[in-house]
């Protein structure tokens, strides 16, 4: 008997670690997408070893540029101080977000992600725009495991959820019965007091 409850909890234990599913934070998601659209914008470079980083106004302008920093770095690019002579490497945030959409399962929503920048290298030569892809990493979660994955640590990081739907139930026959039991209590403390 003691063999069996042992094998029964041990199945049990490994059903639950199986169907756990690990979400990445929106950070590490966002900043995952970055680093890989800038690796392809420095990839992209071509001879060009030493730049000047300018990127455009946005939130998270400021992460966004380490980031890139950082990517140069990783791939041998020198990144210099403004007023220096060298090409001008300028990344603009198109569209860096977080998103949820609404499922028919009321404690599930669709986690959205985008990342989408968009580049141009203006060197002795002219201008050059780096075409770049748009990055979209979309996940199936739960509203508890999307809500404790999400990040205020940057503007791209969260959003506000969307209203979970509600049912008949929610909406017409709940508040009736509120409705009908505030009633009969009213009535009932009104017949006990008169009598």
């Amino acid at each position: 008997m003691t063999k069996l409850v042992v094998v029964i909890v041990f199945c049990v234990i490994s059903l639950g670690n199986i169907s756990a599913q690990r979400i990445p934070s929106t950070t590490e998601v966002v900043e995952s997408e970055l680093k890989g659209a800038l690796g392809d914008v420095f990839s992209a470079l071509g001879k060009h070893k030493r730049v000047m980083i300018d990127v455009g106004a946005h939130p998270d302008a400021r992460w966004i540029e380490a980031l890139a920093i950082n990517v140069a770095n990783e791939k041998n690019i020198e990144v210099v101080e403004r007023g220096n002579v060298a090409p001008t490497l300028s990344v603009v945030a198109g569209n860096v977000s977080t998103m949820y959409e609404a499922l028919l399962a009321a404690d599930s929503v669709n986690r959205v992600i985008t990342v989408q920048l968009e580049a141009m290298l203006t060197d002795a030569e002219g201008r050059h725009v780096i075409e770049l892809r748009k990055r979209i990493d979309s996940v199936r979660c739960r509203r508890d495991v999307a809500l404790a994955t999400q990040s205020f640590q940057h503007n791209s990081t969260h959003a506000e959820f969307p209203p979970a739907p509600t049912s008949f139930w929610d909406d017409a026959v709940q508040p009736l019965i509120f409705v009908a039991a505030a009633v009969t209590t009213v009535v009932l403390l009104f017949t006990v007091r008169s009598k």
